[in-house]
Order: C-alpha cells, then structure tokens, then sequence
C-alpha cells in the first residue's frame, strides 16, 4: 500500500530521531518528490483516445513522457503517425481517414506528493522506501554543508563530538542505500509500440 505524506513524514521523523525539528515538512515533501525523478522509472498508464476525420494531430496526455505501445479500437484504420512532444501527428496531409480511436499505454511521470491533502504516493513501496533513503541522504547533506546547522545537530542530539564529515558519510550512506534500493527492481521490459484489435 502507498504512502501518505503523513505515513511518509512518520518513517523519515523515525529515522532522524531526535533531529527532526532541523528539517520542514515542505523539505521533506520536496526531497521525497525529487526522489521520485530519480528512480530511473516511469508511471505506466493507459487512458483511451479518440478522434475525427481529417484530423493531422491528436493531443496526448498532458503528463506524457513516452509511449509503450496502442491498440486501434475495433474498426480504426491504422495511420501512420509521429509523435512529438505532447501530440501525436498523422503523416498523412490530408489528416486521418476516418474518425476512431485506440487505447494508449504510455510511461508518465510520477505524481508529486504534496504536503497537504490526502495525495498518496504511486509508487510500489519498495520505491517508497528508495525515496525515504534519498531524502535522508538530503538531510544528512544539508546538516553537513553548513555549519550553523551542524551546530543546532550536535546540540540537540547531545553528541558534541559528532564531526561535520561524519554528517556527510551517513548522507553517503543513505545515498547508497537510495541506490541499491532503486537497483533492486527488475528493469523494464522493452516497449512494444503497436498491437493491433
């Protein structure tokens, strides 16, 4: 089951421990959704669209990043077509002989996560995990790249012989995990472009 941000905000609190006041909800929200890009993974979505005779561009979903393949409803002539950016044009200049429409399996980018509202992670929650692993690494990398921060850290958690490097090894450490969790994942199987009715 996906994350909530509150869910999200529960593991990241539980893993910076007496730490947590030196990091934001936006930042966590923020660090987690960077993640997100990272992953080396696409959302697989499907949605179905249709069009009229004579058209020479259909519009793709506004979150399209790149297509896995279509299937032409029952009846729909293929066209040939290209796809660039956001739409997808006919070759033909005529436009498209007649109307019809398809089912379009296409790779998204994953929704953010924001900070309020009831927006769950889409992710498995092996990869809500790998975006825990980064945002820590984050915070880790914030506490050791300025000193004030380093200071409030050492204070809060009681361990004044904490050093700035040792702040930077367990954001390496995260990074690392953040990594190997992403790496983990079976890769993606090829794409098949076209499957016919």
């Amino acid at each position: 089951m996906a994350w909530t941000p509150t869910q999200y905000e529960a593991q990241f609190d539980a893993l910076a421990s007496g730490s947590v006041s030196l990091a934001t909800q936006a930042e966590k929200i923020l660090w987690f959704n960077d993640a997100q890009t990272r992953l080396l993974r696409l959302y697989p979505k499907r949605t179905a669209l249709t069009w009229i005779a004579a058209a020479t561009s259909v519009a793709l979903p506004s979150d399209f990043v790149s297509l896995e393949r279509m299937v032409l409803n029952e009846g729909t002539d293929y066209e040939r077509f290209r796809v660039f950016g956001t739409s997808l044009y006919i070759d033909d200049v005529d436009g498209i002989t007649s109307a019809g429409g398809m089912d379009l399996y296409y790779w998204a980018t994953w929704p953010d996560m924001v900070v309020a509202g009831p927006v769950s992670s889409s992710l498995p929650k092996s990869l809500d995990y790998a975006c825990l692993y980064f945002a820590m690494s984050r915070f880790y990398a914030k506490l050791a790249s300025n000193r004030a921060y380093y200071k409030r850290y050492a204070t809060m958690v009681g361990a004044n012989s904490v050093q700035m490097a040792d702040l930077q090894a367990e954001s390496d450490r995260y990074y690392g995990m953040f990594l190997d969790a992403r790496d983990d994942l079976t890769p993606l199987e090829p794409a098949l472009f076209f499957a016919g009715p």
